[in-house]
């Protein structure tokens, strides 16, 4: 009995409903009418100027979908393209601007901005030179598949302590500017001529090379992970850290060995009642750590090159001899600016300044 008035209930509910829906009410701007289950009313709340009109709050009590069809159509105040209001966007636009310090000019946060202009004004800011820049011109995704990039990260490993000339290339970029952009793939590729044996010296445990002397101490590098196997291992590292703080050589270096005794159980035999038994025994586990102090080396002639000086007699007076074939040290030029990192323009000006004048050269 329960049930079939249960039942009864839901039919008689649905009913209702339906009848409720097919009532009919006029649209205040037309003037004519239609279903009231399909009022715009509320809709109104996306153009603030229909806003606060009538009794209902909008200008328009009801309002039927070939009116609101009408009405809901807007101009960009980017491009004064018209739109369909209900994929406004300007809001969004509005305070992405204001965070990244933008001009806003007329925008407002009730201004009307369609899709594509908003995809093609939003900003971010670059993380390295902290500046707002198109977010559709990110070329981190670029800077993170360069290949002196991925080579730096390669070599990586797992090492527990990081001097902070290292840290600024061992991340992975998310929001990088095209002048960043290039200016980093720069500055790769004159380490990256480095990293790949093109003007190292070299690394020793003394504290000098022979045919070298100190032109900059650049600081301290270590490493002191567990990965490296063997001795060469840790020079690898420590070249690549001597590299990214700016040098071309190490010295003082001290390459310690690490022996540690792990202990492991593993299957001795078998009992007479075909019963495993287990022993245990050690296993050691060694690894190599090292230090160094990163240098900048140079010769005397790369020295007087840098100060532009030429080759004199005892009495002053110019040689005149003409070079046959110059040799550029690119690590050594790329430092002949103020800057304490490698400036790959000095070389492009010295190797241009030869060609210009006949002399053949190699870098």
């Amino acid at each position: 009995m329960w049930v079939l008035i249960t039942i009864g209930s839901i039919i008689a509910l649905i009913v209702l409903m339906v009848l409720v829906a097919q009532i009919k009410i006029k649209c205040d701007l037309c003037k004519k009418r239609f279903p009231w289950s399909i009022d715009k009313q509320e809709k109104q709340e996306l153009i603030p100027e229909l806003k606060g009109s009538s009794s209902f709050g909008y200008r328009y009590g009801h309002l039927c979908p070939a009116c609101w069809s009408k009405l809901k159509m807007r101009s960009c105040v980017l491009c004064d393209d018209d739109f369909d209001v209900e994929k406004n966007e300007g809001a969004l636009l509005f305070y992405n601007l204001k965070e990244n310090g933008v001009e806003l000019g007329q925008l407002k946060p009730s201004s009307f901005a369609c899709p594509l202009c908003v995809r093609k004004s939003f900003r971010d800011r670059c993380e390295i030179c902290r500046k707002a820049f198109y977010r559709k011109d990110n070329k981190a995704g670029d800077l993170n598949e360069n290949d002196v990039l991925r080579l730096i990260k390669s070599e990586r490993s797992d090492r527990d302590k990081m001097v902070p000339a290292n840290a600024k290339w061992v991340k992975e970029f998310e929001r990088v500017c095209e002048r960043c952009f290039e200016e980093a793939c720069s500055e790769l590729d004159a380490l990256g001529y480095v990293l790949r044996g093109g003007g190292w010296i070299g690394g020793t445990k003394s504290n000098s090379i022979d045919g070298y002397h100190l032109a900059k101490t650049i600081g301290s590098i270590s490493y002191d992970g567990k990965s490296c196997g063997r001795p060469e291992d840790v020079s690898a590292i420590l070249k690549r850290d001597a590299v990214l703080a700016g040098g071309n050589a190490f010295v003082n270096s001290r390459i310690e060995g690490h022996v540690e005794a792990i202990p492991e159980t593993y299957l001795a035999g078998y009992s007479k009642n075909g019963n495993p038994y287990y022993k245990e025994r050690y296993r050691n586990n060694r690894w190599y750590t090292g230090s160094a102090t990163a240098v900048l080396l140079a010769t005397e002639k790369a020295d007087r090159e840098g100060r532009g000086e030429k080759g004199r007699s005892k009495k002053g007076e110019a040689t005149g001899s003409r070079p046959q074939r110059i040799v550029i040290d690119g690590l050594n030029v790329c430092y002949w600016g103020d800057s304490e990192t490698p400036d790959l323009s000095i070389v492009l000006d010295v190797a241009s300044y030869l060609v210009e004048h006949g002399i053949t050269f190699i870098c």
